[in-house]
């Protein structure tokens, strides 16, 4: 009886493309859509009655603020106090901007605290 021969092993055959483009990810599967196009404005918030009021009062409140702010003469006053009324400027502007983002509650915050330095500037 003639010896068998050793088995060599062989190297695997060269995978085909097709099955090449099966087991590789595709360029859309390792990069997951975004929710909203980068150029498209964020979705509106709804406001109901209270939330429009809200709004309108704090509106209201940094109207008097910067009225308040326009009364005071920047260039008398000292180094700190030109600070707190710089600080009262930036606090109307954010407020505002809190505002055109239908963010309230942060409107409000900023409101008040632009209101409290405003006022204490006034009795100086």
């Amino acid at each position: 009886m003639p010896e068998a021969a050793p088995a060599v092993p062989t190297a695997p055959a060269p995978p085909t493309e097709a099955a090449d483009a099966a087991t590789r990810p595709s360029p859309t599967a390792a990069t997951p859509p975004s929710a909203t196009p980068p150029d498209a404005a964020p979705p509106s918030r709804l406001r109901t009655g209270r939330t429009e009021r809200n709004a309108q009062a704090v509106r209201r409140s940094l109207d008097r603020t910067t009225t308040q702010l326009t009364l005071i003469d920047r260039r008398q006053l000292g180094r700190s106090d030109k600070a707190q009324f710089d600080t009262a400027r930036q606090f109307v502007e954010l407020a505002e901007a809190a505002l055109e983002m239908n963010n309230i509650v942060f409107a409000t915050e900023l409101a008040e605290k632009a209101s409290t330095l405003a006022t204490a500037l006034s009795f100086r």
